[in-house]
């Protein structure tokens, strides 16, 4: 066997077991850069999904704000028109009050006695008037008694028309 050479054979096999090789790296290569795209393909369509559901998202929460900013203002105004019914209660209570008070004293002022001025200060009614005599002055401040409280006398004046008189009444209920 003195004459065979298998240098050429073994060169030929170094050559194809490194286009093997090489062609195996090649793939590897391929398929790493395969994987890679498509891994980059399915995470950008994801991270496109999250963006497209954060804006829907984004979207409801500001319809809900806007919901809860109109829901804040109707019970502002819910309150305001309370307050404004609530007043309006107290107004007519008071002016039922005041009608009351008023034909009170009517009937309280006999024939003869004539009031000039009315002023209501707290708990307490201030009357001046003219009455034709001292005893129809009397007899206002017993019936201003019974039908409104403890009334008394502050002044009494005589006059050409007869007597002037200023006289305060506590009311009943109202200290």
């Amino acid at each position: 066997m003195p004459g065979l050479n298998l240098l050429p054979w073994r060169e030929q096999q170094l050559q194809a077991g490194i286009r093997r090789m090489q062609l195996a790296l090649f793939g590897v290569g391929l398929t790493a850069l395969l994987v890679t795209l498509l891994t980059d393909y399915l995470g950008r369509q994801v991270q496109q999904r999250h963006v497209i559901e954060h804006a829907a998202i984004r979207l409801i929460i500001d319809g809900l704000d806007s919901q809860l900013a109109q829901a804040a203002q109707h019970k502002i105004e819910q309150e305001q028109i309370q307050d404004r019914l609530q007043a309006l209660e107290s107004l007519q209570g008071k002016r039922v009050l005041l009608v009351d008070l008023l034909e009170q004293l009517e009937r309280a002022v006999p024939p003869g006695v004539q009031l000039t001025a009315l002023t209501r200060q707290g708990a307490r009614l201030h009357v001046h008037g003219l009455a034709h005599s001292g005893s129809l002055v009397a007899q206002l401040l017993r019936n201003l008694s019974c039908a409104l409280g403890k009334a008394e006398l502050q002044q009494m004046k005589a006059v050409d028309e007869g007597e002037t008189f200023e006289l305060s009444v506590t009311l009943r209920g109202e200290s």
